[in-house]
């Protein structure tokens, strides 16, 4: 079989939707937290499986950095015009891909009383991250347009758009662990930001490190 006819068809495979793929993407935002809750309680037949879905959002969102040339990474803008911040936006992108199981790890160190497996937690990182990417697509795509077009009123929405798509994205860390770990908001919202400060400094000393090897 030729290479081209088996990356298309893993592509195909990744992409293809259905009402499994529907019911999936649309579950992690509308309810946060219950497909996760039900894929690790073993109600799976009716979802993708996690890494098909982080796998299949994955894609668009390369495909989108890669189009509007997004040099922004969560609150951190890193400036196109010099070379060494572009390169280190570009590492960070990259990381946010193969530090899922590091998040995952994170996650459990913060319930460590809570008797269960890393897959549990894994397959937490992996939802997660498909609603981060997503909302990082809806921030990219907004910036470009703002940047690309910037009339009064366009700018302004499309700033709108982005400051809540940050937002979201800590919200929905905090409502993913309220409703999956069943816990309390106060320890939600605290858990959460331990989680995102271990797993920023992670990231950093990941591309630090990175850039030391490569880059010397």
């Amino acid at each position: 079989m030729p290479l081209r006819v088996f990356a298309e068809d893993f592509v195909t495979a990744l992409l293809s939707i259905d009402s499994r793929w529907y019911k999936t993407v649309t579950g992690l935002f509308v309810k946060p937290g219950k497909v996760t809750f039900d894929y690790i309680e073993g109600r799976r037949v009716c979802y993708l499986s996690p890494v098909r879905t982080y796998l299949s959002v994955s894609i668009v969102y390369f495909i989108v950095v890669r189009l509007v040339q997004s040099s922004q990474v969560f609150l951190i803008d890193f400036s196109p015009n010099e070379g060494t911040t572009a390169q280190v936006a570009v590492i960070v992108k990259y990381a946010l891909f193969f530090f899922v199981p590091i998040f995952g790890g994170i996650v459990q160190l913060f319930h460590r009383k809570r008797k269960a497996y890393y897959v549990e937690y894994l397959i937490f990182a992996l939802h997660i991250h498909s609603v981060w990417l997503v909302l990082l697509i809806v921030k990219d795509l907004a910036t470009w347009l703002g940047s690309t077009l910037p009339t009064g009123w366009i700018y302004h929405i499309t700033f709108a758009v982005t400051a809540l798509a940050q937002f979201a994205m800590f919200m929905y860390l905090v409502i993913y662990l309220k409703n999956t770990f069943m816990q309390k908001w106060v320890s939600s919202i605290s858990k959460a930001l331990g989680v995102v400060a271990l797993y920023m400094l992670c990231l950093v000393i990941g591309t630090v490190s990175y850039l030391f090897i490569f880059y010397e």
